[in-house]
């Protein structure tokens, strides 16, 4: 019964189903063919058909179609999930090996949220994805796949960088940047290129987050430390073909944030001033304006100040 269904299906609906490991019987009682004709379908006709919890996963999975290539697309039980990287507000992030590479997954939550933040939060996720399957470069993070079948949960595999981001080196081992220009120059410069690389596209990208946490460290063969940027969560596209061009948007960290952003004003020569603030980073390994709240670094920028130069 199960098989007489399946042939009625869609082909890539079927694929979809046997990932998530969704019986197909109650879809084809329910008319409901082909990856479309799910997208169009209503929450509720969806939940009754195969329930609340398969649903919500049939559902993200259909929406992440949208944007990601089915060549993309990683069964979860081909993953060899290893120790915990790292976790925010966004998810986790783990080592996972791969055909025997090694990599990171990270995870982005769906999990208990509710409908509307649920949306933003795939929205975010999908922005990400085709951020890094249009933007190859060699100073920014490389796509492996993604992971769309696990329910709870939308996954990237993603380059792993061996010593983490810039910051977490920086809080670690201070000593490998600071008072080292070669290195300072040499990951200031991957950094600028990848910046250059986005803002040079038709229409720019925005990364909307630029930060020393979003930018990774890896190791050349040569035993040198690289810069590639990552989470492109928030990037966005400037309207128009000029990086005078602005978005109104919320988003990004605080420290980095230059006086226009706080009027919800961002623009491509904001990301040059969290730039400056990296390499203000670079320059000292410290924090900029560590141990100041939200409201009094505004008030400080607002005011003209800037984290001093010490050094």
């Amino acid at each position: 019964r199960t098989l007489r269904a399946a042939t009625e299906l869609d082909p890539s609906l079927v694929a979809m189903l046997e990932q998530l490991s969704i019986a197909p019987t109650a879809l084809v009682r329910a008319n409901l063919l082909s990856v479309s004709a799910i997208a169009g379908a209503g929450d509720a006709a969806l939940r009754t058909a195969i329930g609340p919890d398969a649903a919500a996963a049939l559902q993200d999975a259909v929406r992440l179609t949208a944007v990601t290539p089915r060549e993309l697309e990683v069964a979860s039980a081909r993953l060899t999930i290893g120790e915990r990287l790292g976790a925010g507000s966004f998810g986790t992030v783990h080592a996972v090996t791969l055909d025997g590479e090694r990599l990171a997954l990270k995870r982005v939550s769906l999990a208990g949220l509710p409908p509307a933040q649920r949306d933003e939060t795939l929205r975010a996720a999908t922005r990400e994805v085709r951020a890094l399957i249009r933007l190859v470069h060699l100073y920014i993070v490389r796509l492996y796949g993604v992971v769309v079948d696990e329910q709870g949960s939308v996954g990237m595999l993603l380059e792993l960088a061996p010593r983490g981001s810039l910051r977490d080196l920086l809080d670690s081992s201070p000593a490998e940047v600071v008072g080292r220009e070669a290195v300072q120059m040499e990951l200031a410069a991957n950094v600028a290129s990848a910046m250059a690389f986005l803002h040079a596209q038709t229409p720019p990208v925005l990364h909307h987050d630029l930060k020393s946490g979003n930018v990774l460290v890896f190791v050349t063969a040569a035993g040198a430390l690289q810069a590639k940027l990552t989470d492109f969560g928030l990037s966005i596209t400037a309207s128009g073909s000029t990086l005078a061009s602005t978005m109104r948007a919320s988003g990004g960290t605080v420290a980095y944030q230059a006086p226009e952003q706080f009027d919800d004003t961002f623009t491509a020569a904001s990301e040059v001033y969290a730039f400056a603030v990296i390499v203000w980073e670079l320059l000292h390994g410290g924090r900029p304006w560590v141990g100041k709240t939200a409201a009094v670094i505004m008030r400080a920028v607002d005011r003209g100040q800037r984290p001093a130069i010490t050094a």
